[in-house]
């Protein structure tokens, strides 16, 4: 529980090789931006430009300048290096598959049998 007058709160940031996570306690007149001062993640992450980043609050999209409340998680954003549609028509163009492939099976998830099915390496 937060003392009076403060608020716990996260701030969250992401690369594909590394993420950050940052549970905070703060004043509860704090901003978005006061917050992500406060976590380190920008030091955390020296090379990203982390204030030129989008910003939400559990997904949705909100400014600097927004004022926090109890529970908010904010999360930090990079710029897309593809647009996922143009990912998923390459793929398709190449025979590929997003997410799950023709069997229904999740990427980097390997198959699973049936009871009483051989997996073939008896």
């Amino acid at each position: 529980m937060a003392a009076p007058g403060t608020i716990n709160i996260e701030v969250v940031f992401a690369l594909p090789e590394r993420q950050k996570l940052v549970s905070l306690s703060i004043d509860q007149a704090c901003t978005v931006k006061e917050a992500i001062l406060e976590s380190g993640i920008t030091d955390e992450f020296p090379d990203q430009d982390i204030f030129s980043c989008s910003v939400g609050i559990w997904g949705r999209a909100v400014q600097e300048d927004q004022l926090l409340r109890e529970g908010d998680r904010i999360e930090i954003y990079r710029s897309l290096l593809i647009d996922p549609r143009a990912a998923r028509r390459q793929l398709a163009e190449h025979g590929g598959f997003m997410g799950r492939d023709s069997q229904g099976i999740s990427q980097g998830q390997q198959p699973v049998n049936k009871v009483g099915e051989s997996s073939g390496k008896d």
